[in-house]
């Protein structure tokens, strides 16, 4: 996860970093190492915009729900969410492709094992299910989005080797 605060400074956020001493990083560690399962310590309205890559899918729903809403508090008005997750839709689309096809119809299933279980994933999400989670929390403007392209061009970080799986979503905390 990304933070944008004033100007152009970006603060960098893992999650459970203590839990994983095999991960290396392509980028320096981030400054923040933090369980996201529980409430930042920083004020409300601190920051202009977030943005995460592939992080809800890791949490249960109700530990995802809790995230958003700890996103929405430190969220200045008018900030920008940027969120990306494996696309369920995706997944479904390649498995049923798969399924008829007789030279991959017996491993079409692991396009869903991908989703469900693959790298500790607790939750799938499609973008109704993001917009239905945004706007119960007080999000607005939530839309799809692309890769490489977004409202807040300071919250583009998306990995080009996640494209292709990907489902961009972009909100705003109201003013």
């Amino acid at each position: 996860m990304k933070l944008r605060g004033g100007g152009h400074n970006i603060i960098n956020a893992d999650f459970f970093s203590h839990l994983k001493p095999y991960k290396n990083y392509s980028t320096p560690k981030p400054q923040w190492q933090l369980d996201m399962r529980y409430p930042f310590k920083c004020p409300n309205d601190v920051f202009d915009g977030v943005f995460t890559e592939h992080v809800l899918e890791h949490f249960y729903i109700d530990d995802a729900r809790a995230l958003l809403k700890e996103i929405y508090r430190i969220l200045k008005p008018n900030g920008t969410l940027r969120l990306s997750v494996p696309d369920l839709g995706f997944r479904i689309q390649e498995y049923l492709k798969d399924k008829q096809n007789d030279s991959t119809k017996a491993y079409a299933s692991e396009h869903i094992r991908k989703l469900t279980q693959e790298y500790l994933h607790l939750s799938v999400w499609d973008y109704e299910r993001l917009y239905y989670e945004c706007e119960r929390i007080g999000f607005v403007d939530i839309a799809l989005s692309q890769f490489g392209n977004g409202r807040d061009k300071n919250l583009i970080f998306d990995l080009k080797e996640r494209e292709y799986e990907t489902l961009y979503v972009e909100a705003s905390k109201p003013s």
